[in-house]
């Protein structure tokens, strides 16, 4: 019986178009691939049920996933690479010399690298004088406090890869992109740290979900390097802060698909 419904969903998926198709019907037809022999449409609805939405379905823990009737090893896994296959999309979308020079890009980049990852993380990005980046590293896991950045790391590392610059930027999880007064302290703390090196930090965010939080900006103003580091423009501060991070949303990972675009067209026509 169940290979019968399956067959149909084959045929029935040929030729169709995915995002026309309900939630609960793309998360069987993706179980099909890790339960050879189970209904995975009454799968799919008891996993939706149990955590409300794919979002938290993805962000949820293997641990998590394997409690729930049905679900065993290979489909967890199969499930937990659905958000790091995205966040690798949504990161070979970048341009090799794309240069990180507003705020926005920053923002839009680090948005995507925090795709289902519910575990609160600490990235650095190193700069060159032309504001490419060299490398993003992760730092630590866990919550952000100065006992705990490892400090002379970031700096060694920044200093070997010849860094110009540095942005910070960690995830609130569930939360809100405010900054806490530990967010606060480690961001003085790593300041000064840089600058006693000749390392500008350029800005280090807060996200969540698809919101930012500039923490240099709100607790140190705009023109708080303009005379201490002399490969930054005079008029740089002012065009990197491109945005206002409380309207700014993130843009799509995925393009339009191209009914949407047909249909769009059509729209603006009328």
């Amino acid at each position: 019986m169940h290979e019968h419904h399956r067959q149909r969903m084959r045929e029935r998926l040929r030729g169709c178009d995915f995002d026309h198709l309900a939630t609960h019907e793309l998360l069987e037809f993706l179980l099909f691939y890790a339960i050879p022999r189970s209904d995975t449409n009454k799968l799919a609805h008891g996993l939706l049920e149990r955590f409300g939405s794919l979002r938290e379905l993805f962000e949820a823990s293997a641990e998590e996933l394997t409690e729930v009737e049905g679900i065993g090893e290979n489909s967890a896994l199969l499930l937990k690479l659905i958000p790091a296959i995205t966040r690798r999309y949504a990161e070979e979308q970048r341009k090799p010399s794309e240069r990180y020079d507003s705020v926005s890009k920053l923002a839009t980049f680090f948005v995507r690298r925090f795709i289902g990852d519910n575990r609160e993380c600490l990235y650095m990005m190193l700069l060159n004088n032309r504001m490419n980046m060299i490398d993003c590293v992760k730092i630590s896991e866990g919550s952000v406090n100065c006992s705990e950045v490892p400090v002379r790391r970031m700096t060694e590392l920044a200093l070997s890869k010849k860094a110009s610059s540095v942005v910070l930027a960690h995830n609130h999880p569930n939360g809100l992109a405010i900054p806490s007064g530990n967010d606060l302290d480690v961001t003085d703390h790593l300041n000064n740290a840089f600058h006693m090196l000749g390392i500008t930090l350029l800005e280090h965010l807060v996200i969540a979900d698809d919101r930012f939080m500039p923490i240099m900006k709100q607790h140190c103003g705009i023109f708080r390097c303009i005379d201490q580091v002399t490969h930054i423009e005079s008029r740089f501060d002012q065009n990197f802060y491109d945005v206002d991070e409380a309207q700014w949303r993130c843009p799509p990972i995925f393009p339009p698909n191209k009914r949407e675009c047909e249909r769009g067209e059509s729209e603006n026509t009328i």
